[in-house]
């Protein structure tokens, strides 16, 4: 198996839409991507030389002040350690101490600052550059799109992004990353509303952006019919004890039964236990079941593909999918998908989904293949078996090592699409 690339997963319309704002200034307001994905030392200064802002804007007031605060510890802790005496001994853990202190002081207010800059820009939208900038960064690092993602926390960004939206502000980076918002945690009239609002404000928003949007609430619809009826399905359910939390997922035996049976097998043999998450991309997806960690492990068989039943369920957020790099060489891989996926392939087979946990899947620690040695892991340290039927499951389709796998069926879109792709 090969390594899943981030275009295996990320909508390429959308994305490709913030590619394009990325590189125009004009979009964002600023003059260069840097200024959105976090504010410059430029941005800093600036407002820590900020004048206060008129009665009228205590707010913004406030931000003003807590960024010259933070320039004043700065610039006190760097004189203090630079007078630190060596001779002294009691002097210099006294000043220690102080630097201690300031520094204490300053994660407060970086922690607080945040909020301070949302605020601020509800306060007086659009008014000031560096309380903009800051705002879009955050939204966008709530949606982990940044170069090197640590968190991901869609729900937050939406609510984030909602209430600067509702200012009626014209900063089209936010009209963006609102929409983007909408649309990760499955809010999808949402989300055409403020890509829709993006274009009524000169942005040029791809046509297969619409067809995108179309298609997954149409599949959405569907997702949440068949879901009332696994409420009534008392379907399998694998309890997951990782290092950073438990998942609960609950398996989609009536559409992917030979899948499905594969994996409670390979649970009851306790094969994932002690296993790491050898890819956690935020905002993209968790992928496990590779003894080597890099993503290259096959098990005892392949499994066929069951991805072109009429039936077949699609990726959302927290959907599991037996992973292949094509058709019908599935084995024992997954990965938990963080997002709704246009999949353009039917080389996966979507077998289950979180039912519960999807909060603690996002707290995975951020890793590569290549940095599985070098960086910590999420690891799972139990995978059991909570609940599945009287039947007795039996894996009834397998495609030995040695054998090719079976061509694929005529008409089924070869193009890219979930991680298994």
């Amino acid at each position: 198996m090969r390594n899943w690339t981030p275009q295996t997963i990320v909508i390429r319309a959308l994305m490709g839409m913030l590619v394009s704002m990325s590189t125009h200034s004009c979009l964002f307001g600023c003059s260069c991507q840097d200024e959105v994905v976090g504010e410059s030392q430029t941005e800093q200064d600036a407002a820590s030389d900020d004048p206060l802002a008129d009665d009228s804007l205590p707010k913004l007031n406030l931000y003003i002040a807590m960024q010259q605060e933070l320039r004043a510890i700065d610039e006190q802790i760097n004189r203090t350690q630079r007078a630190v005496p060596l001779s002294d001994a009691q002097r210099r853990r006294e000043m220690m101490a102080a630097v201690e202190q300031m520094k204490a002081r300053k994660q407060q207010i970086r922690e607080a600052l945040p909020s301070a800059a949302i605020e601020a820009f509800i306060e007086s939208p659009d008014s000031n550059q560096v309380v903009t900038s800051h705002v879009v960064a955050l939204v966008r690092d709530l949606l982990a799109e940044t170069i090197n993602p640590q968190r991901f926390d869609p729900e937050q960004a939406y609510q984030v992004a909602t209430r600067l939206c509702a200012t009626q502000t014209t900063n089209q980076a936010l009209y963006f990353f609102a929409g983007r918002a909408a649309f990760v945690t499955e809010r999808f009239d949402e989300a055409e509303s403020y890509f829709r609002r993006l274009a009524e404000l000169g942005a040029t928003v791809p046509d297969e952006t619409w067809k995108t949007l179309a298609l997954l609430r149409e599949r959405y619809t569907r997702e949440l019919e068949m879901r009332a009826q696994d409420e009534v399905a008392s379907l399998p359910r694998v309890r997951l004890k990782t290092t950073a939390g438990e998942v609960v997922i609950e398996l989609f035996e009536d559409q992917a039964p030979n899948t499905v049976a594969r994996f409670l097998e390979l649970v009851e043999k306790k094969f994932y236990d002690g296993m790491i998450f050898y890819q956690h991309r935020p905002g993209q997806y968790s992928a496990t079941g590779c003894f080597r960690g890099d993503g290259t492990t096959t098990y005892e068989y392949y499994l066929p593909d069951e991805s072109q039943r009429e039936d077949a369920r699609h990726l959302f957020v927290g959907s599991i999918e037996m992973l292949a790099p094509e058709p019908n060489r599935a084995s024992c891989q997954f990965a938990i998908v963080h997002q709704p996926i246009d999949s353009h392939t039917k080389k996966g087979t979507v077998f289950g989904r979180v039912i519960s946990g999807m909060d603690v899947v996002f707290k995975f620690a951020p890793i590569e293949p290549q940095m599985r040695f070098a960086r910590p892991s999420t690891r799972i340290n139990s995978a059991t078996v909570e609940r599945k039927r009287t039947h007795v499951y039996e894996v009834k389709e397998k495609i030995p090592f040695n054998e090719q796998p079976r061509l694929q069926l005529p008409g089924v879109d070869k193009g890219g699409g979930g991680p298994g792709s």
